[in-house]
Protein backbone atom coordinates (compact mmCIF):
# COMPACT_ATOMS: atom_id res chain seq x y z
CA UNK A 1 0.00 0.00 0.00
CA UNK A 2 1.34 3.12 -1.12
CA UNK A 3 0.51 6.11 1.22
CA UNK A 4 0.59 9.50 -0.82
CA UNK A 5 2.14 12.48 1.51
CA UNK A 6 2.17 15.63 -0.62
CA UNK A 7 -1.45 15.54 -1.59
CA UNK A 8 -2.18 18.87 -2.76
CA UNK A 9 -5.65 20.01 -1.58
CA UNK A 10 -6.63 23.63 -2.10
CA UNK A 11 -6.49 26.26 1.14
CA UNK A 12 -9.90 26.14 1.61
CA UNK A 13 -10.59 22.34 1.71
CA UNK A 14 -11.57 22.51 5.08
CA UNK A 15 -13.67 25.43 4.37
CA UNK A 16 -15.25 23.51 1.99
CA UNK A 17 -15.79 20.51 4.08
CA UNK A 18 -17.49 22.79 6.97
CA UNK A 19 -20.18 24.40 5.20
CA UNK A 20 -20.90 21.05 3.50
CA UNK A 21 -21.63 19.52 6.77
CA UNK A 22 -23.53 22.55 8.01
CA UNK A 23 -25.51 22.80 4.63
CA UNK A 24 -26.30 19.14 4.99
CA UNK A 25 -27.54 19.28 8.55
CA UNK A 26 -29.67 22.40 8.00
CA UNK A 27 -31.15 20.18 4.65
CA UNK A 28 -31.81 17.71 7.48
CA UNK A 29 -32.95 20.16 10.00
CA UNK A 30 -35.35 21.12 6.70
CA UNK A 31 -36.90 17.83 6.51
CA UNK A 32 -37.76 17.38 9.89
CA UNK A 33 -39.70 20.42 9.79
CA UNK A 34 -41.44 18.80 6.68
CA UNK A 35 -42.14 16.18 8.61
CA UNK A 36 -43.40 17.85 11.51
CA UNK A 37 -45.78 20.14 9.20
CA UNK A 38 -46.52 16.70 7.43
CA UNK A 39 -47.97 14.97 10.49
CA UNK A 40 -49.83 18.44 11.89
CA UNK A 41 -51.55 18.94 7.85
CA UNK A 42 -52.59 14.99 8.81
CA UNK A 43 -54.43 15.25 12.11
CA UNK A 44 -56.20 18.20 11.05
CA UNK A 45 -57.33 16.53 8.24
CA UNK A 46 -58.42 13.60 9.92
CA UNK A 47 -60.06 16.08 12.72
CA UNK A 48 -62.27 17.65 9.76
CA UNK A 49 -62.82 14.91 8.45
CA UNK A 50 -64.32 13.15 11.54
CA UNK A 51 -66.54 16.93 12.18
CA UNK A 52 -67.73 16.19 8.21
CA UNK A 53 -68.69 12.51 9.03
CA UNK A 54 -70.32 13.73 12.57
CA UNK A 55 -72.26 16.45 10.29
CA UNK A 56 -73.58 14.23 8.03
CA UNK A 57 -74.87 11.80 10.62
Amino acid sequence: VTIVENVNLPENFNDCRLKKKGLVKRVQAFLAQCDTVEGNIGQEMDKLQSKNLALAE
